[in-house]
């Protein structure tokens, strides 16, 4: 039977070091094009198939990107797990899901989670730490992406929540709305986030910024958790009482709007002209119902999370940390109009 080729083999036939088709084959920095695709030829020649743990060990690295969060399970976190895949794999880099769900300090329920240096890299998904945590947080030793959040410790990737509504809010009240309400909600781990109160004061924002008056404009409903049941819980309560719906409704999330707007037109309300409704996040499914949303690059957000990780790992600690307000913006559909017109 062949011996099995070596990393040396490969070096021998392209004609370069060791070191050199260890970094082509790892998708590392410092390698030309033309030099990577002859140690690639030579691998392919060779059938040289790289042995991962023996380079965990001479790299010291594991070729594996810690992904925290408090679940896994919404459409949110999958978009940014497809935009992290979509960079990492490439570079030879998995990723290992850690699911922090409890009231615990997150970073210590994180240490708990994380023994030993089991991963190259951190990337945290709506887990909101503090300036007190950071020092704990520097115990890990390995480079840090916070998505949703931010903190001095470790690159973050952010939108402007506040802006974010405010715009929904605005896009209504210029419709002629003047009876809203914001649909927010807890998240569904007792994990505390600010997101759902920084959109409702986005919305307070705008209206105060007509001139109106907030008590008399907005109504907010805490009970939606970002969710399509959520949503279709509200829109039911709603109906069941006795005080006039709301004309505009502003949703923290798509899904809560879809399941809201799901429930307003079975039971026979006409959107938009009975209801305009708003979502947030520009879900795949937002242009299928129809909704205006407030459109964030959550795919694109995954894929920039990634390609810090590799930037930071191929510099050591040279490369400062950085904040990244990423782009959101209103995306109008056939979910909003001027209110109805009710004679008198």
């Amino acid at each position: 039977m062949a011996s099995r080729s070596t990393i040396g083999d490969v070096a021998s036939l392209a004609g370069v070091s060791v070191a050199t088709v260890s970094r082509a084959l790892r998708g590392l920095p410092n390698v030309s094009s033309l030099t990577k695709a002859r140690v690639e030829a030579a691998a392919l020649e060779l059938d040289y198939i790289v042995d991962a743990r023996a380079s965990s060990l001479a790299s010291g690295r594991t070729h594996t990107i810690g992904l925290v969060a408090p679940w896994f399970d919404s459409w949110y976190e999958s978009k940014v797990i497809s935009g992290l895949e979509g960079v990492l794999a490439p570079a030879g880099y998995d990723l290992l899901l850690y699911a922090i769900k409890t009231s615990v300090r997150p970073v210590q329920t994180l240490r708990e989670r994380v023994r030993g240096r089991t991963v190259d890299g951190i990337v945290c998904i709506d887990v909101f730490f503090d300036e007190e945590d950071v020092e704990g947080l520097r115990e890990f030793g390995v480079p840090m992406v916070l998505i949703g959040s931010r903190l001095s410790f470790g690159h973050s990737l952010t939108i402007d929540n506040l802006r974010g509504a405010s715009a929904a809010a605005e896009h209504l009240l210029q419709l002629g709305h003047r009876r809203l309400l914001y649909v927010g909600g807890t998240q569904k781990s007792e994990l505390v986030s600010p997101v759902s109160d920084l959109r409702a004061q986005g919305v307070a924002k705008a209206i105060t910024d007509a001139g109106l008056d907030v008590a008399e404009v907005l109504e907010v409903a805490n009970d939606g958790a970002f969710s399509l049941a959520g949503g279709r819980k509200v829109m039911r309560r709603l109906q069941q009482r006795s005080e006039p719906l709301p004309t505009g409704v502003i949703c923290g999330s798509d899904e809560m709007a879809m399941g809201l707007l799901s429930e307003a037109r079975t039971s026979g309300l006409s959107v938009p002209e009975d209801l305009s409704v708003v979502g947030f996040d520009d879900h795949d499914l937002a242009d299928v119902f129809g909704l205006t949303t407030i459109r964030q690059g959550i795919y694109a957000t995954g894929e920039m999370a990634g390609r810090l990780i590799l930037d930071t790992l191929a510099a050591g600690e040279d490369l400062p940390y950085s904040h990244i307000e990423m782009p959101i913006s209103l995306v109008e559909r056939d979910s909003t109009a001027p209110p109805r017109v009710v004679a008198g």
